[in-house]
């Protein structure tokens, strides 16, 4: 091992294939405490396979839901000593298994029971209690209410098919494959515990708590326990009500849980840096992308809660309508004359300008929540630009340099929706109509900044707009930076073959003029502009733009490294690395700031690192909750005269998404990418997408031709099937290489 590093391991997150994840490397220098490298899910989410299962058994057998059969009798009326196997699962190989338990502790509202292997040596009588009173008592936001009522009076009372008013915690090793490093499910809820003689339920209402490796000795153990009880409290009480709701609203209301209770809003990172994405398409447990789904349905139903108070949720919640009609329904018998339409508008508004003073619907309680990231220019002056917004989705246009803003926007569907937010003192929000000019000469001086929310408020259906704009002077350079603050000294002891890389969005209309790199020491170091490739493995460099090399020579530690001669194009994401060779003792090497990061988060700093088991590109992180990024920052014109040499990007990687609506009757949409052959070319595929029934009978053929790389849409039209599931499934590529399939719900 090196001095000043320790290398933990990969993580990656439970039930996530390991190619499709941004993964880490948790380092630290010497002075720096040793990160653990561990971090806690909410593991529901992982058993949405289980928890469809039962709800297609309470379809097929409604009689196990009516009242006389709900209740077992006697009640449990179990007492401290009281012993009992309970089912559990594990999430790593899926098999259910028995936990011999011991009741260690009774509550006002809880049992608490203890798997007899930890007692004593993992929990301890001090840690039970602590449990319990969190349950019972107090929350960070009610230092007099427990999670129990904070949740009640919030969401509902919860179901009762036990006959004993008391709710289980079983506090047990999880066995969810944790290794020493990575995630760890820190607790969960399973629907079948609440289906009277279900295999392998425990016919209670019962949550799962682990105490290896979380630490429920620690307060801060405790803390990540109850946060995650919170979640899966709601999700109870949710399945009570109505349990075939929406998974967007289920766990919106259970993100919302955490946060009302005082354990914190989920990181923002995901939605704010994917607002286009459509607000109720929920993705699968394999896809990483489902971490930014719970980012925005936190923060959605965190703006409903700000906006009408926490006690809007229990009728949301005892709405048995789903999805938008839910809400709606939800909404009327609170009482309150506005309507998912108008809430979804304001929301969008909220997410960049978050200001009540300006209107009340445009602001949030919740504190210093990290505003939308979208398209930023400095200067008014952009060419004529095209853009794509997803369903119940926006795009963020930012202008922040120069004065006098013209801009007009077009779009054939009357879906697309503008709104212009004027910074200011004071600020305000505008209408902005397509196809008529937008002028505002106060740019520049009454408003410093103008933002343009571009939303899709179709619930179905991308749209596609264009805008060009206009206006007078402007910065004529962009700084791009991923990091937080001015060269400190930190660095990394690499050895020869180990590379720091940072990767930099793309700028419409730009240019790369100049690069700045931050070194340890006098000297030089050589590297290069890349393409990046979108993916932190098995590369992020794409094709090499240009060799650079930056040095130092005085005091300062910046290097610049001048581009303008190159005439390189900074429209597409690119990527800038320096491989690092020679010895620890003489040659420079690129420093390094701390962060702030959450796993499966975009991260921009990616280290090709030996010295890691395989050795590979990584995020390095400093604990679980800091990653370690790169001083290496970019410099891009924006409206340059001389035109830039452009370099083509296609589509990087073959593509199928989730089918919108979903459920559907009788059609839906399919959106679906196929990918370039290498970087630039025009590049085609042969493109087949068939659907199946869960028989594996082939119901349709939807397409079977050579596509050129793009991105595309086919309906299927249900009409004629039966309900029920249906599996699209596409291959393309030389010999159907790449091939993708997803399921689908047709229900009439």
């Amino acid at each position: 091992m090196r001095p000043g590093l320790c290398v933990v391991a990969a993580l990656l997150l439970v039930a996530f294939p390991a190619a499709s994840l941004s993964q880490t490397v948790a380092v630290a220098r010497a002075a720096d405490a040793l990160p653990t490298g561990s971090y806690p899910i909410a593991g529901s989410h992982l058993l949405q396979k289980e928890n469809q299962e039962v709800a297609d058994y309470v379809a097929k057998h409604p009689e196990v839901l009516r009242p006389g059969s709900w209740l077992r009798k006697p009640a449990w009326n179990f007492s401290v000593g009281s012993t009992n196997n309970w089912w559990s699962q594990t999430f790593d190989t899926k098999t259910f298994y028995s936990v011999a338990s011991t009741c260690r502790a009774v509550g006002t509202n809880c049992y608490i029971f203890v798997e007899d292997a930890l007692w004593g040596s993992k929990v301890t009588q001090s840690a039970v209690d602590a449990v319990a009173n969190a349950f019972d008592n107090s929350t960070p936001a009610n230092a007099t209410k427990g999670i129990y009522d904070m949740d009640v009076e919030a969401f509902g009372t919860p179901p009762n098919i036990d006959g004993d008013a008391r709710i289980v915690i079983l506090i047990l090793d999880v066995k969810d494959g944790y290794n020493g490093t990575g995630p760890y499910v820190a607790g969960y809820f399973w629907s079948g515990n609440e289906i009277p003689g279900y295999d392998f339920g425990n016919n209670a209402e019962i949550y799962y708590v682990d105490a290896d490796p979380l630490d429920l000795t620690q307060q801060s153990g405790v803390t990540t326990a109850m946060g995650t009880t919170a979640h899966e409290f709601q999700h109870m009480i949710h399945w009570g009500k109505d349990g075939g709701e929406e998974t967007f609203i289920n766990e919106g209301s259970s993100c919302y849980a955490e946060s009302h209770c005082g354990y914190g809003i989920r990181t923002q990172t995901g939605y704010v840096n994917e607002t286009n994405h459509s607000l109720f398409v929920w993705r699968t447990v394999g896809d990483p992308g489902v971490l930014n789904d719970y980012s925005r349905a936190g923060r959605f139903f965190q703006y409903f809660a700000d906006q009408f108070g926490s006690s809007v949720m229990m009728p949301i919640v005892a709405s048995t309508a789903h999805g938008i009609a839910g809400l709606d329904a939800g909404l009327a018998a609170f009482g309150t004359s506005r309507r998912f339409a108008d809430i979804f508008q304001d929301w969008l508004v909220a997410n960049i300008l978050d200001d009540g003073t300006v209107d009340p619907h445009y602001g949030y309680v919740y504190p210093n929540l990290p505003k939308a990231v979208g398209t930023s220019f400095a200067t008014p002056n952009v060419p004529l630009t095209a853009g794509t917004v997803n369903a119940l989705a926006a795009e963020y246009l930012s202008f922040t340099g120069g004065s006098d803003l013209r801009i007009t926007f077009t779009a054939a569907s009357p879906n697309l929706v503008i709104k212009a937010v004027e910074i200011g003192a004071p600020s305000r929000v505008l209408d902005v109509t397509p196809g008529v000019e937008f002028h505002e000469p106060g740019f520049g001086s009454t408003y410093s900044k103008i933002h343009f929310v571009v939303m899709n408020v179709g619930q179905s259906g991308s749209v596609n707009y264009s805008y060009q704009a206009s206006g007078s002077g402007g910065s004529s350079s962009v700084e791009l930076q991923y990091d937080n603050a001015e060269p400190l000294g930190f660095y990394f002891d690499f050895q020869s073959g180990d590379t720091a890389c940072v990767w930099f969005d793309g700028v419409p209309g730009g240019r790369l003029d100049s690069i700045r790199v931050a070194l340890d020491k006098t000297g030089n170091v050589n590297g290069g502009v890349y393409l990046f490739t979108g993916a932190q493995q098995p590369t992020p460099l794409g094709a090499l733009l240009t060799s650079v090399t930056a040095s130092r020579a005085g005091a300062s530690a910046w290097a610049k490294i001048d581009l303008r001669a190159h005439q390189l194009s900074a429209a597409s994401e690119f990527a800038v690395a320096f491989p690092y060779v020679g010895t620890v003792a003489t040659d420079p090497r690129v420093q390094v700031v701390s962060v702030p990061y959450q796993s499966g988060s975009i991260f921009h700093s990616y280290t090709y690192y030996k010295e890691a088991t395989p050795d590979n590109w990584y995020v390095l992180t400093k604990g679980s909750d800091s990653a370690w990024a790169y001083l290496i920052r970019a410099y891009v014109s924006v409206g340059a005269t001389d035109a830039p040499r452009t370099v083509e990007v296609l589509p990087r990687t073959t593509r199928l998404e989730q089918n919108y609506p979903n459920p559907f009757n009788p059609s839906t949409t399919i959106t679906y990418t196929v990918a370039g052959v290498g970087v630039q070319g025009s590049g085609a595929s042969d493109v087949k997408i068939t659907v199946y029934d869960m028989l594996g009978r082939e119901v349709a053929v939807l397409v079977n031709e050579r596509k050129p790389a793009g991105t595309y849409e086919v309906a299927f039209d249900g009409t004629g099937l039966a309900s029920g599931v249906y599996i699209y499934r596409l291959t393309a590529g030389q010999g159907g290489s790449s091939v993708a399939s997803r399921q689908m719900i047709m229900v009439k």
